[in-house]
């Protein structure tokens, strides 16, 4: 996924995107260029529990009101509860635990954009 940084501090990226605006984790070896676009790869490095997660009736994207969220399409969602989703043409895995809501497929999820990192490609 193409971002656009505009603002960082220590471990943290503040973007722009197709898919919108946000803050999360960055886990370059060196800060990224201001103003520069840069190809990532997105991740959740925690494990999360149901109640973390929010079933919503939205478009995926990130968004800064008030808090900064990710709203995350299910693609699939394995027997050991690894969730396959999307967001901005981005793929990433999230590994939950928990009984899932009934029907999640195909709907979106919105978590806390923190728990989300951008690993830079190289590409």
């Amino acid at each position: 996924m193409r971002i656009l940084p505009v603002a960082h501090a220590t471990h943290q990226i503040q973007f722009t995107s197709d898919p919108g605006e946000t803050v999360m984790g960055w886990r370059g070896a060196a800060p990224p260029v201001l103003g520069e676009p840069v190809d990532v790869e997105l991740d959740i490095d925690d494990t999360l529990h149901w109640s973390e997660i929010a079933v919503v009736d939205a478009e995926p994207g990130f968004f800064r009101s008030p808090a900064a969220v990710a709203r995350l399409r299910v693609i699939a969602l394995a027997d050991d509860g690894v969730l396959t989703l999307s967001v901005g043409g981005a793929v990433l895995l999230l590994e939950t635990y928990g009984p899932p809501p009934d029907g999640v497929v195909g709907r979106v999820l919105e978590v806390e954009s923190a728990r989300l990192a951008a690993y830079p490609t190289g590409v």
